[in-house]
């Protein structure tokens, strides 16, 4: 599967053009930040900017905000939405964390997003100075994989999550 094949799918459910960069930018004015007094809003604020940057750049197949479901949920919606399979190894995020805490914490300000593999060093380039890691691939294959410590810790089909994200709940 080529770069462009894995674009043309990842991007007809999450497409990225300007308007993500002009969403992202609204988010970055003073009236929506008073929550976020802390140390950590410069922070954050550049990690928007690299964002944006990224997307005005070019550089992206998709970017997901990490909201509520965490990193797992971010994972499996894109996967689900684009139709295609991801093979996700998180040990690159530290040991140090519990299972669930890597998979469903809630943090301000971080993204999911997947980037050309021709175009991996621009990313970084773009990225210089925010955190960032590489935590797997995406694939042609509709399998789901997360592993973290060495361990499998959620293993499905994009087919079947699809099916039980639409699900009716039963009584």
């Amino acid at each position: 599967i080529t770069d462009d094949q894995l674009r043309a799918d990842w991007l007809r459910a999450c497409p990225l053009d300007h308007n993500l960069a002009a969403a992202v930018e609204a988010t970055l004015t003073d009236e929506e930040w008073p929550r976020y007094e802390n140390a950590i809003l410069p922070e954050i604020k550049e990690r928007y900017k690299s964002i944006i940057n990224a997307v005005n750049l070019g550089l992206l197949h998709s970017a997901q905000y990490i909201g509520k479901g965490g990193l797992a949920g971010a994972l499996a919606y894109s996967s689900i939405n684009g139709n295609l399979g991801a093979n996700v190894k998180l040990d690159s995020l530290g040991e140090k964390m519990r299972t669930d805490s890597v998979l469903f914490s809630n943090t301000t300000g971080r993204f999911l997003v997947t980037v050309y593999p021709t175009q991996t060093k621009k990313f970084e380039d773009a990225m210089q100075g925010t955190y960032i890691r590489d935590i797997g691939e995406v694939s042609a294959y509709r399998s789901f994989l997360i592993r973290y410590k060495g361990k499998k810790v959620i293993f499905s089909d994009i087919h079947k999550m699809r099916s039980e994200n639409k699900g009716e709940i039963e009584f």
